[in-house]
């Protein structure tokens, strides 16, 4: 019998962007990540410098993210 993985941070984070959970533009706050998706600091920040996913954000500060991806621009 086949176990099936726990999905990542990534995949967490991308399947919210997608579902609306996110507007275009809002800060995504590491802490606040933590708190919703269960991981650690260190799981976050790893999927927010992901490269697939900072093609869909805008990272200013090294705790500060915004999210930029319109689901339009697929």
């Amino acid at each position: 019998m086949y176990k099936v993985k726990p999905p990542t941070a990534l995949e967490k984070l991308e399947r919210a962007i997608l579902s609306g959970q996110f507007k275009p533009r809002e800060r995504l706050v590491e802490t606040d990540l933590m708190a919703r998706f269960g991981y650690s600091r260190t799981k976050i920040r790893e999927a927010l410098k992901e490269p697939e996913f900072k093609a869909r954000t805008s990272q200013r500060m090294a705790s500060r993210s915004f999210f930029l991806w319109d689901k339009k621009n697929r």
